[in-house]
C-alpha cells in the first residue's frame, strides 16, 4: 500500500540562508568541502573533482548544513535546479553551498527517498514548483510540502537495492567503455 507524506514529516531540510551564505573570499584550497550545483552530475550523483573548500569559519558556524552519510543533496536554484545526490560514501568534511538545500535524519530508507526524487515525478515536482524571477529558484517553504510516495519498508530496501544494482553495472559497463 503507498501512503503519501509531506516530505517535511520524514527528513530535516536546511540550507544556507541570509548571513550565513559566504564570499569568495571564504573560498580555501583546503580544508572542508563546499558542495553545490557543479559537485552534482547530470546522472545525480556527487563527484568532488571540482569541489572547492571552504574557510573552518564558515563551515562551523552553520551545522545544520554540515553533510553526513546518507544526506540528500537538493539543487534549488537556477538552470540545474532539481539536481539531486546521495551521501553514499564517507567524504570527510563538508557542507553545502547557498544554492543547495540539504535533506537530513531521514526517517525511511534513505535510497528509496533519493530514487524517488530523481524519478520523473519527483523531478516533475523538483522543476516545476521553482519560484519565477530573473533565477528560478526553489524555497524551501515549498519543498517541505511536497508530497512523497512512500511504501512499506521492506519494499523501500528491495526498490533501493534493485535501483542500486543496476547503478553499478551501468557505471562498471561505463568505465569498461
Amino acid at each position: 500500500m503507498i501512503k503519501k507524506v509531506k516530505l517535511h514529516e520524514i527528513v530535516k531540510i536546511a540550507g544556507r540562508v541570509g548571513w550565513k551564505g559566504y564570499t569568495v573570499e571564504d573560498l580555501r584550497d583546503e580544508g572542508p568541502w563546499v558542495i553545490g550545483a557543479n559537485d552534482i552530475t547530470s546522472d545525480n550523483r556527487l563527484d568532488l573533482s571540482k569541489a572547492k573548500h571552504i574557510s573552518r569559519e564558515k563551515y562551523e558556524e552553520s551545522p545544520e548544513i554540515k553533510i553526513d552519510l546518507n544526506d540528500i543533496l537538493i539543487v534549488k536554484v537556477g538552470s540545474t535546479i532539481g539536481k539531486v545526490a546521495i551521501v553514499n560514501r564517507e567524504i570527510g568534511e563538508a557542507c553545502i553551498n547557498p544554492n543547495s538545500v540539504i535533506l537530513k535524519n531521514c526517517k525511511i530508507n534513505p535510497s528509496y527517498l533519493y530514487y524517488y526524487l530523481i524519478s520523473s515525478a519527483g523531478q516533475s515536482f523538483l522543476r516545476n514548483n521553482s519560484s519565477a524571477s530573473a533565477q528560478s529558484a526553489l524555497n524551501q517553504m515549498t519543498l517541505k510540502e511536497m508530497l512523497i510516495d512512500i511504501v512499506d519498508e521492506n519494499t523501500q530496501v528491495n526498490i533501493s537495492s534493485i535501483l542500486n544494482n543496476l547503478n553499478s553495472k551501468i557505471e562498471l559497463n561505463n568505465r569498461i567503455n
